[in-house]
């Protein structure tokens, strides 16, 4: 009984793991300016990602911080964001 039990458990391990590489394996690959992009979104507490996306994209990743820095030391309140993309067109 115990021995069928044990079979049941590790049956239902294997089970789980093909599911979970199934799940993974199905994921689109990020890109690093994907990853960076939504770094950036959160830390200016934007929800219209578009536009930082094509940023994040277009402009070298250490342009892109030193304006996301300026941003954050002088912009306050809810148009950190707005601040931000007239950082980027004004310096390049």
């Amino acid at each position: 009984m115990s021995e069928t039990k044990k079979i049941d458990n590790g049956l239902q391990k294997i089970e789980f793991d093909l599911k979970r590489y199934e799940s993974v394996k199905n994921q689109p690959k990020r890109h690093d300016f994907q990853v960076f992009a939504l770094e950036v979104c959160e830390k200016l507490q934007t929800s219209d990602k578009g536009l930082i996306f094509k940023i994040c994209k277009k402009y070298p990743r250490a342009y892109v911080e030193r304006c996301l820095n300026a941003t954050l030391k002088y912009a306050q309140g809810t148009n950190k964001a707005r601040y931000f993309v007239k950082v980027i067109y004004s310096t390049s």
